[in-house]
């Protein structure tokens, strides 16, 4: 969303960003920044809220919406956007259907499918049809082979998530990667994260540029960092020629790990690198042995 507000398309439209940020930007909000963090959750349901009610109301006139991670999108947030279009606008809304929770239809509506990528490398998408990480077989329209995903396994000892991830930067650059191609995610949130939670990167110092408590003008202010470093959940829609999967740990592959395998998996143009605990590997492994 960042790469969108910035390109010259942004000074053509009335609005890029996120709900939460539409909701700042039209009910003229308080800054989330002066909202103590224990009280943000509360604050942000309110606001979401308050700007369905006033979708609502009948005060907006808009020609053109696109959502885009659809699937993201409850019901009610979608039939508000959809209230606020004048008489001959248009909603499109963009989903992917591996990541869709539930099956929702719209009346008046078209809809049209497409289930290939034109990002994903062939190797990647080898790896997704192999691990049955989408519900139909996934088709990149790619021509690019890309590299064979590494997987590189961690275990519990302190220390040895950390080495894991240096490891595959280390290996990244050494492809011929620049630390600006790079992404490290990580299957899990902010608060549960150890990664999230460094500054600099193993050894060798890598200063990790990472999302922080901290909000300006409704965004969220990243660290100063080299390497770009978030939750896979937030990267949604975001794409990076290397990405570093990192903290994939799970006991069993149920459909949440699934979508979280997915939505990792389909963000690289090039290649792909898993840092993934022995549990998790036992789990994907049989995976292909019940194949």
């Amino acid at each position: 969303m960042e790469r969108l507000q910035q390109l010259p398309i942004n000074t053509k439209v009335d609005f890029i960003g996120t709900w939460h940020e539409l909701a700042l930007d039209k009910l003229n909000a308080v800054d989330p920044s002066e909202i103590d963090k224990e009280a943000r959750g509360a604050y942000f349901e309110k606001t979401s809220q308050d700007l369905i009610k006033l979708l609502n109301s009948g005060k907006f006139s808009i020609d053109t919406i696109i959502v885009d991670d659809a699937h993201d999108f409850p019901v009610e947030r979608i039939s508000a956007l959809y209230a606020a279009l004048s008489p001959s606008g248009t909603l499109y809304a963009l989903s992917d259907p591996n990541m869709i929770e539930q099956k929702v239809e719209y009346s008046e509506s078209v809809k049209i499918s497409a289930y290939e990528s034109g990002r994903v490398p062939l190797k990647i998408e080898q790896a997704i049809n192999a691990l049955h990480l989408s519900s139909t077989p996934f088709v990149s329209v790619n021509d690019f082979e890309g590299n064979v995903p590494q997987f590189l396994e961690y275990g519990t000892t302190k220390g040895s998530l950390l080495k894991q991830t240096q490891a595959a930067v280390d290996a990244a650059h050494d492809e011929g990667f620049k630390d600006e191609q790079i992404a490290i995610l990580t299957f899990k949130g902010r608060e549960h994260s150890e990664i999230l939670n460094c500054q600099t990167l193993g050894k060798r110092k890598y200063r990790l540029k990472r999302p922080t408590d901290q909000f300006k003008l409704g965004k969220q202010i990243f660290t100063e960092g080299e390497l770009f470093c978030d939750s896979v959940r937030r990267f949604k829609g975001l794409q990076a020629p290397c990405v570093i999967l990192t903290e994939v740990d799970f006991e069993d592959l149920g459909e949440v790990e699934r979508r979280l395998l997915y939505l990792g998996f389909t963000r690289p143009s090039v290649a792909l690198k898993v840092v993934i605990s022995k549990r998790a590997t036992e789990v994907l492994s049989k995976q292909l042995i019940d194949d």
